[in-house]
């Protein structure tokens, strides 16, 4: 009996820990002022064409790299998106794709024709995806052409 007691307080014990474990929401929530700057300052770059670097790729806003000719994507080196969006879908996993989710940017969420994005991330995302779910604000950086290869930055993630 002592036996079984001292099991089901270790078991509780464990399951209270687990909960106190922060997820990506909470990392959204304490890195939100930042990504927030971050994003302006990108914008802003991206406006004058003069990209802000990180890790050797120039970091374009999504909706300005969307709006520009082929000539100007080109003479970009190496972009990479940043995508500040709000999710319209649950993610769907398949172990050949990723996951995939449909989204809208951030700042088009009072406009009711906002044209939704495919993304694609990897599988490890899967669980981060769910826990931030439907009408949240996440943040990615993506590869281009197709914006088809993100990651999900601000959930606490060490690279």
């Amino acid at each position: 009996m002592k036996k079984l007691l001292f099991i089901l307080c270790l078991i509780s014990q464990i399951g209270a820990e687990s909960k106190d474990l922060p997820d990506a929401n909470d990392f959204l929530d304490l890195f939100k002022e930042n990504l927030e700057e971050s994003h302006r300052i990108i914008i802003q770059r991206s406006l004058q064409k003069n990209y802000l670097r990180f890790r050797g790729y120039e970091l374009v806003d999504y909706k300005i790299y969307k709006q520009m000719s082929p000539n100007e994507r080109k003479n970009i080196k190496k972009p990479l998106i940043f995508f500040r969006g709000i999710l319209q879908s649950k993610p769907t996993y398949s172990e050949l794709g990723g996951v995939s989710v449909h989204a809208i940017l951030a700042q088009d969420t009072k406009d009711k024709k906002a044209q939704k994005i495919y993304l694609n991330f990897d599988g490890r995302y899967l669980s981060d995806l769910l826990t931030i779910g439907e009408s949240r604000e996440f943040y990615a950086l993506c590869a281009v052409p197709l914006v088809n290869r993100c990651l999900l930055i601000g959930i606490g993630e060490k690279w």
